[in-house]
């Protein structure tokens, strides 16, 4: 929220809470992927949704792109999490 107020007030940015959001949520995802947590992989799930609407909505196609294969990882490795985890 703090980062969002920040940017919002500093910068020129066009979206600066959600892009204060999807920075917040990669590091709290990058820690719980640290401490090999498997909600890191949800939490890998919602920031990429929320990225690649972003940056859809200011025309930034090649990167909502990469998101998008960011988010096909992150569901195979939630898979493969749940996987091993009940094998």
């Amino acid at each position: 929220m703090v980062w969002g107020l920040g940017m919002a007030r500093l910068t020129d940015a066009a979206s600066p809470m959600i892009d204060a959001s999807v920075a917040g949520f990669s590091v709290a995802a990058q820690i719980l992927q640290s401490l090999r947590r498997v909600e890191s992989w949800l939490l890998w799930i919602l920031v990429d949704v929320a990225a690649i609407g972003l940056f859809v909505s200011r025309g930034l196609d090649v990167t909502a792109g990469l998101y998008a294969v960011f988010l096909v990882i992150s569901g195979f490795g939630l898979f493969e999490w749940w996987r091993k985890a009940n094998a």
